[in-house]
């Protein structure tokens, strides 16, 4: 049982530790027309966090499809992703889903952009705009906290068991 609950804090700390060697790269604001981000440049093989954050509740659109591409030096097209974010409210009910988050990993050493495309129901801006942090980690994204807070409890409640189980007694022979 002691065993266990180690082992879940060693993952909690360990999880901790490596997050703290991600290093931000840049952040900052992007309007919502869309636009590029860099360029940047990467130097050895690290996983890429690319999150975006855009409030489409605020610009009055229901609705946003949001398109990530990874460009080189020449602004070549390399990969990307897309989501689409939106906002809904019924009924005092709100549905929403306005972050996304875009994890790669870059194996050349070069120059970098991101390139954000937007796509909205109709054609007309406000001032709202898309928060971006480009951050670098060292080692990639894992379940690391996760299963070490499950494990973590798993070893309390074992511990507890053991120690409030009823079939030991408090008889000591003389």
């Amino acid at each position: 049982a002691i065993t266990i609950l180690a082992v879940g804090i060693l993952l909690i700390i360990s999880q901790i530790t490596l997050s703290s060697l991600t290093t931000q790269i840049d952040s900052g604001f992007i309007p919502n027309k869309g636009g590029i981000i860099g360029p940047f440049e990467i130097n050895n093989s690290h996983i890429q966090n690319l999150s975006l954050e855009y409030p489409v509740n605020q610009s009055r659109k229901k609705w946003c499809s949001v398109t990530v591409l990874l460009l080189d030096k020449n602004k070549n097209y390399i990969t990307g992703c897309n989501k689409d974010l939106y906002y809904e409210s019924t009924f005092g009910t709100v549905y929403s889903d306005t972050k996304m988050v875009y994890k790669l990993k870059v194996e050349q050493e070069g120059t970098y952009y991101y390139q954000l495309l937007t796509q909205h129901p109709n054609p007309t801006f406000k001032s709202t705009s898309i928060n971006y942090t480009l951050s670098s980690q060292a080692f990639g994204t894992s379940f690391m906290l996760f299963f070490g807070i499950i494990i973590t409890i798993v070893g309390g409640l074992y511990i507890g068991y053991a120690f409030m189980d009823w079939e030991l007694t408090q008889y000591i022979p003389s």
